[in-house]
């Protein structure tokens, strides 16, 4: 069985998981959202007279993601001609990497006063509950090698070819004595966000783009273009850009003029996704750039103010970014968004003016974006592990 939670949250979450014999819960405090270097207390509670061979208690943290490679392609050739069909087969193959795999001591020496349940040990007149039964401590570790990996959802449908997704879960399986006793098993999904380095500067394009027409000798006209986009710094928010365009010359600012006042410019803003994968068991293997999907649309309106010396033309406008939207870094998973910006009129080549721009899309709440916040986070009255000399543990 497993407990799923949202990507974030305004108050204290509760995950919660349950069979008939045993049961696993995680609070999680304001946001409601888990972090590396966070202390967290995971609950163990047995039902009825459950007893397990042995318990383990693992926090896991993998992405399963589709890749490319020559292997890949000539065992897709062999399929296609042994089968006969003429459009051939996926080349793809879907693999796992498992980057946190932590195993939680199962250390608490218990408490009396958790649950109504109260166990005996053999050779004890104390009634208390089982050794393996109680409040156990663990910290959300930072992936290795300095790797952004927070969670990621799975996109429904056949929009993500790649189909990528980050989950870390939280695992606690029971062994049964006996053969035909199946073993229980439960999982809790944890909403883990991740500190991104920001750039110091709004990140920029600048390009040089020619025009359709020429002058009268015959000359290319230029205009020089500018895409600027404030850097998010939380989650889910508004990326506010700016578009301009400046022209070269007394000439290709006439016509610029000329073709603007008398026709109207259709415009367009769009957020992309972009996924690379790269292979991690077989040789010859390539990374592979998936093709970039829309995620969202966004405004861009002509500027009421234009610098009227240089000729400068100005669009402004908005994009919020949709939840589970955020930027992942890996050896093996890159998930990356471009911000794209059209102008459409006749005077460009083709009918087009676009032009793209790299973001990064953070995965922290604003509760939590700075790292005092972070920091002050770890400080917070936390449930206390069993018998330990932390805050006692209030379910």
């Amino acid at each position: 069985m497993s407990g799923k939670a949202p990507l974030a949250g305004p108050a204290a979450n509760t995950l919660e998981a349950s069979s008939s014999r045993l049961a696993l819960s995680l609070s999680i405090p304001q946001p409601g959202v888990c972090y590396p270097g966070q202390t967290l207390y995971a609950a163990v509670r047995f039902k009825g007279d459950t007893k397990y061979e042995k318990l383990s208690l693992k926090l896991k943290a993998e992405t399963p993601l589709r890749v490319w490679g020559k292997d890949r392609w000539q065992a897709g050739a062999v399929a296609s001609a042994t089968l006969g069909g003429g459009g051939g087969v996926p080349v793809t193959n879907l693999e796992r990497w498992t980057f946190v795999d932590l195993d939680i001591p199962l250390t608490s020496s218990g408490r009396h006063d958790i649950g109504d349940d109260k166990r005996k040990h053999p050779g004890s007149s104390h009634s208390h509950p089982s050794p393996e039964e109680g409040v156990y401590e663990f910290v959300v570790p930072l992936p290795p090698d300095g790797q952004v990996l927070p969670s990621l959802p799975a996109i429904a449908g056949a929009i993500d070819g790649a189909q990528c997704c980050v989950v870390w879960t939280l695992e606690l399986e029971g062994t049964r004595h006996g053969w035909y006793r199946s073993n229980d098993k439960l999982t809790l999904e944890l909403p883990v966000v991740m500190p991104i380095h920001a750039p110091a500067h709004p990140p920029e394009v600048q390009a040089v783009k020619g025009l359709k027409f020429q002058g009268q000798g015959g000359q290319n006209l230029n205009v020089a273009t500018r895409l600027v986009c404030n850097p998010p710094s939380i989650a889910q928010d508004t990326l506010r850009y700016r578009l301009s365009l400046e022209p070269t010359d007394s000439v290709t600012r006439s016509m610029l003029d000329s073709a603007f006042s008398s026709s109207s410019v259709k415009t367009t803003a769009s957020l992309a996704r972009q996924v690379r994968t790269a292979p991690m068991k077989a040789e010859n293997g390539q990374d592979f750039h998936w093709a970039a999907t829309r995620v969202a649309g966004g405004t861009l309106e002509r500027a009421a103010a234009t610098d009227a010396a240089s000729g400068t033309l100005e669009w402004t406008g908005e994009l919020v970014v949709p939840p589970g939207q955020v930027t992942v870094q890996s050896t093996y998973l890159d998930v990356n968004f471009i911000l794209n910006c059209h102008l459409r009129s006749s005077i460009f080549p083709n009918g087009d003016l676009h032009l793209s721009l790299p973001v990064i899309l953070p995965s922290i709440p604003p509760e939590l974006a700075s790292r005092a916040a972070l920091d002050a986070g770890q400080h917070e009255q936390q449930p206390a592990a069993s018998g330990s000399a932390l805050p006692p543990y209030e379910p």
